[in-house]
């Protein structure tokens, strides 16, 4: 009895302690966190129903209504920025047109449009409509990439592919990868599983027999054993530093070496030839294509709606794929948002197909991607790119 009596007076003094000094109840912190949290939620003018779910999933309380003041969803803007992470909602659309001199037959089309969902990446709708009708069938190729091969009819003298999806971004802006023990420093050996699964992407995949590629990769190797990420990321500015930046229209890729020789190339080479370096010192890579978003117009690679983009990922133990953008000398995918990964570049391409006809039955082509941030109802465009 008296046991009980004193821890009640105890209590109520650390309660009347704390008023005193400006504290706030404890019994009421929960309610505190979320009022605080809300207000906070509200400023980012999110929409009503994703605040509800923030509150719902952060507070051990019954999620409450919606405030009636609370914008609609589609009247809420779409950033977020909070401590160490950016979050964007972006809308995308990837349009590709085709017109014949005369009707054509079109052969089966392969697209890979769909954005690759993770925990960077929330892909909220993706739609694909084709003209003229087709039958569009869905699959995952052997990296997990989600394909549509679209099947047609009659001739035709024009084809149309739109994509669109909308896509939640979160990224870190300033990532930290927490790298194994056992691959801290390089050269380090991959778990005998790892090396297994990794298979041809750890191989080099272009002839070096006069070992050109390999003494340039040397030249970033400052001492043995040294600091796994620090020399990726030597490598991987060493691409921008050493490359000369120039967009291409042109399809195909030049080789590791043309790149090396010329002095010059795209953001598909620049990805294809730090593969290839990465792969030189052992280590599995895959290439990447996708959007780059860039809403100031300050990054290399975006030229306005329409351009392209790729870049790399190469798997370190503990850390898993880290992203290398060598356009950019970035790390992370901030501003990245992945839609196909492969061994190779030519595996990725958006829209492949073929059509029946002379070889002057083709009298346009044209691409156009874009994207808006912000309110998905009366958004602005921002820059995007596509590599293909």
């Amino acid at each position: 009895m008296n046991r009980k009596f004193h821890e009640q007076t105890r209590s109520r003094r650390c309660l009347s302690a704390a008023r005193r000094r400006g504290c706030p109840d404890p019994t009421n912190l929960y309610a505190l966190r979320d009022g605080i949290l809300e207000r906070r939620l509200r400023r980012a003018h999110l929409p009503a129903l994703q605040i509800v779910a923030c509150l719902a999933k952060c507070s051990p309380h019954k999620p409450r209504l919606p405030p009636q003041n609370l914008r609609r969803p589609s009247e809420a803007p779409s950033s977020l920025t909070s401590a160490g992470c950016h979050l964007t909602l972006l809308e995308t659309a990837h349009i590709t047109t085709y017109r014949y001199r005369h009707p054509v037959s079109l052969g089966p089309h392969r697209l890979m449009l769909r954005p690759r969902e993770s925990r960077d990446l929330g892909l909220l709708s993706h739609s694909i409509s084709v003209t003229p009708e087709a039958v569009v069938t869905w699959a995952h190729d052997v990296f997990g990439n989600t394909v549509a091969t679209a099947s047609f009819g009659a001739p035709t003298e024009h084809l149309v592919i739109e994509s669109r999806a909308r896509i939640e971004l979160t990224a870190p802006n300033w990532p930290v990868f927490s790298i194994a023990a056992s691959a801290v420093s390089w050269p380090f050996l991959y778990p005998n599983d790892d090396l297994t699964d990794l298979g041809a992407l750890a191989v080099p995949q272009y002839q070096d027999s006069a070992g050109e590629l390999a003494r340039w990769v040397e030249g970033f190797i400052f001492s043995r054993p040294t600091d796994t990420l620090s020399l990726l990321k030597d490598v991987s500015d060493g691409v921008s530093n050493q490359i000369s930046y120039q967009s291409r229209e042109s399809e195909g890729t030049q080789s590791p070496l043309e790149t090396l020789r010329r002095g010059w190339g795209s953001c598909r080479d620049f990805a294809v030839l730090l593969a290839e370096a990465a792969r030189t010192l052992g280590f599995g890579v895959r290439i990447v294509s996708g959007y780059l978003f860039d809403p100031q117009d300050n990054l290399v690679g975006s030229a306005g709606p329409g351009s392209t983009h790729a870049w790399v990922e190469i798997f370190v133990p503990g850390a898993g794929w880290i992203t290398f953008d060598p356009t950019n000398r970035s790390v992370g995918p901030k501003n990245l948002i992945p839609v196909g990964v492969a061994r190779d570049v030519h595996q990725i391409v958006p829209v492949a197909g073929s059509f029946s006809g002379s070889s002057d039955s083709l009298i346009e082509l044209a691409v156009n991607v874009t994207v808006a941030a912000g309110n998905f109802g009366d958004a602005t465009a921002g820059q995007l790119s596509f590599a293909r």
